[in-house]
């Protein structure tokens, strides 16, 4: 059937086929792309590579002696790092087209110590409480796009000079609207925000509180406020671990979502204050 096509639509329909592959379930057909012809291989490089995840919970640490990156790197654009102890100072070298990074608590805490580590794009997926925003200063002054999870939030407007788009994960469980509504404040106060996507996950027992979440985002009127919205029911990926928010996340990348492009107007959501449901 190939055979009939032309040869660029059959390299988009083996582009795209590597890049819908792109799931811990299915990541096999990417790699068997890669082995049907030399030009087929180097066709797929980017997408296999578009996003790298480097997990030192599972036995890797960067050093200059331990660390040996292939040459396809040079496709990567989204670099994660997990849970290091001991980071190879030139890493950023092995990785000059990454463009957004995503790091948990120990990773942003070591690249902090990277002269050169000044992000544009950042998602940071950490289940570790601790206000460390408020003790790292340099990796923030390029910062543009920002992901994180609520649980995690503590934003300085001197810290985030340059912060155009947030997008926040919030897992409904309480009903804590006072606290929420302070952390809102505090994003919106930002001097050069533009938008903040909110994806929200909640139980059916949870649908009050999060009706009284999108009744007071509602409240404030404020047109930068978009809800990316998830279905009554499904766990956030934090909730079975942190490596599930990675994969989560990198699934997203991989597949090309731009998540802080995503959801509608809070305005124009459907529903109110007390019967809001997915």
């Amino acid at each position: 059937m190939f055979d009939e096509l032309p040869i660029e639509l059959v390299y988009h329909i083996l582009e795209l086929a590597a890049q819908l592959a792109q799931t811990d379930a299915h990541a096999w057909v990417a790699t068997s792309l890669a082995l049907v012809s030399r030009e087929v291989h180097q066709l797929i490089l980017p997408t296999i590579y578009h996003t790298v995840l480097l997990d030192g919970h599972r036995g890797m640490m960067l050093s200059a002696d331990a660390f040996e990156p292939p040459p396809h790197v040079r496709h990567t654009r989204c670099l994660m790092l997990r849970g290091f102890g001991l980071l190879h100072s030139q890493l950023l070298t092995f990785f000059p087209g990454v463009d957004t990074f995503a790091v948990d608590f120990y990773g942003l805490r070591l690249l902090d110590q990277v002269d050169d580590f000044c992000p544009e794009r950042l998602m940071y997926l950490s289940d570790t409480w601790y206000d460390m925003f408020s003790a790292i200063a340099n990796p923030f002054r390029n910062l543009t796009h920002l992901r994180l999870n609520y649980e995690t939030i503590s934003l300085n407007q001197p810290q985030f000079p340059r912060l155009t788009n947030l997008f926040v994960e919030h897992r409904v469980y309480g009903n804590d609207t006072e606290v929420f509504d302070i952390s809102v404040a505090s994003m919106l106060s930002l001097p050069r925000l533009q938008r903040v996507v909110f994806r929200f996950y909640h139980l059916d027992c949870n649908r009050i509180a999060f009706g009284n979440r999108l009744a007071s985002l509602r409240a404030l009127k404020d047109p930068r406020v978009y809800l990316d919205h998830v279905p009554v029911g499904r766990t956030m990926p934090l909730d079975t671990g942190l490596w599930c928010m990675f994969t989560a996340c990198a699934s997203e990348v991989r597949t090309g979502v731009d998540v802080w492009e995503t959801g509608i107007p809070l305005l124009l959501y459907p529903g109110n204050s007390s019967s809001d449901s997915g």
